[in-house]
C-alpha cells in the first residue's frame, strides 16, 4: 500500500481507495524513450476496460507536477497520473527501470509484472485474466 497526490492535490490510498479494484500500477518518467507510446497503448486499453472495475494509476518517478501535467495533457491520457517526486513509491517497489508495470488483483495482491516496453496486446494479456 501507499499514497501519493494526483496532478490536482488530491490524496489516493492505494489499497484503501482501490479496493475491489484491479489496480495497474504503472511507473514511468517523461524522459523514458518508451514511456509516451506505451501510454498512448494504455489508453485505449483503459477507455476499452474500465467499465470493468480497473484502475490505472500512472506514478511519475522524480519528476515535478508541471512536467507531469505537460506530458499527461499532451497525450490526452484519462488514467489517474501520480506524482512519486522523491521515487519513494518507485524505491519500495523495486522499481530499477522504466517503465514498470505491476498488475494487482481485486484482493490487493500483486498478480504480474513488465519491466520494459510493452504495447496493447501485451497490456491487455496481463490485464484480462484478473477481470
Amino acid at each position: 500500500p501507499f499514497s501519493a497526490k494526483t496532478l490536482t492535490g488530491k490524496e489516493i490510498k492505494v489499497t484503501a481507495d482501490t479496493t475491489e479494484q484491479v489496480v495497474v500500477v504503472r511507473f514511468w518518467a517523461d524522459w523514458c524513450p518508451f514511456c509516451e507510446k506505451e501510454m498512448r497503448e494504455i489508453e485505449t486499453v483503459y477507455r476499452e476496460l474500465k467499465g470493468k472495475g480497473v484502475t490505472i494509476l500512472a506514478v511519475n518517478v522524480g519528476q515535478d507536477r508541471d512536467t507531469v501535467q505537460h506530458f499527461i495533457g499532451r497525450l490526452g491520457i484519462s488514467y489517474t497520473a501520480l506524482l512519486d517526486p522523491e521515487s519513494e513509491i518507485a524505491k519500495s517497489y523495486g522499481v530499477i527501470g522504466l517503465p514498470t508495470t505491476f498488475f494487482v488483483d481485486r484482493q490487493g495482491l500483486i498478480h504480474s509484472k513488465i519491466l520494459g516496453e510493452s504495447n496493447a496486446d501485451v497490456f491487455r494479456r496481463a490485464l484480462e485474466p484478473l477481470l
